[in-house]
C-alpha cells in the first residue's frame, strides 16, 4: 500500500496555489476611462499581493507596457502601493503616459482599500 501522507501534501499545495487564483484582481478602468465598480464584500487585499499579482492586475487594467519593468524589479503589491512618482516615472522609462495612467491606478486602488477597511470597522 502507497503511503498517504504525500497525498496530503499534495492537496495542501493545491489549495495554495488555488487561493492564489482566487485573489481578486480589479479591473479599475474600463475601456472608455471610466471608473469600474468592484462587488462590495471584495476583500482587496493588495499588500499581499505577489509579483504575479501585480503584474495580473497590470494586465487588466491595460498597462502591459509596464509589464517587464515591474517583472525586472520584483514589484509586488506593498511595493505597488508605497511606489513613488519618480520610481513610477522610471518605471515607465519617464513616459508621461504610462506614469499617469499607473498613478490613477494606484490613487483608486488606495481609496479602494481605504473605504473597505472603513467599512470592515463599521460592521464591528
Amino acid at each position: 500500500d502507497p503511503d498517504p501522507e504525500p497525498e496530503v501534501q499534495e492537496e495542501e499545495e493545491d489549495v495554495e496555489e488555488e487561493s492564489l487564483v482566487q485573489t481578486y484582481i480589479p479591473r479599475l478602468v474600463d475601456v472608455a476611462g471610466n471608473k469600474a465598480s468592484i462587488p462590495r464584500d471584495t476583500v482587496l487585499d493588495v499588500p499581499s499581493w505577489s509579483v504575479g499579482h501585480v503584474i495580473r492586475f497590470l494586465e487588466v487594467n491595460e498597462c502591459t507596457n509596464l509589464v517587464p519593468a515591474f517583472k525586472e524589479k520584483a514589484i509586488n503589491g506593498e511595493q505597488l502601493m508605497n511606489l513613488t512618482k519618480q520610481e513610477i516615472m522610471s518605471l515607465s522609462q519617464n513616459k508621461i503616459g504610462p506614469c499617469l495612467k499607473f498613478e490613477n491606478l494606484q490613487n483608486l486602488l488606495k481609496k479602494m482599500m481605504t473605504s473597505m477597511q472603513a467599512r470592515q470597522y463599521a460592521r464591528t
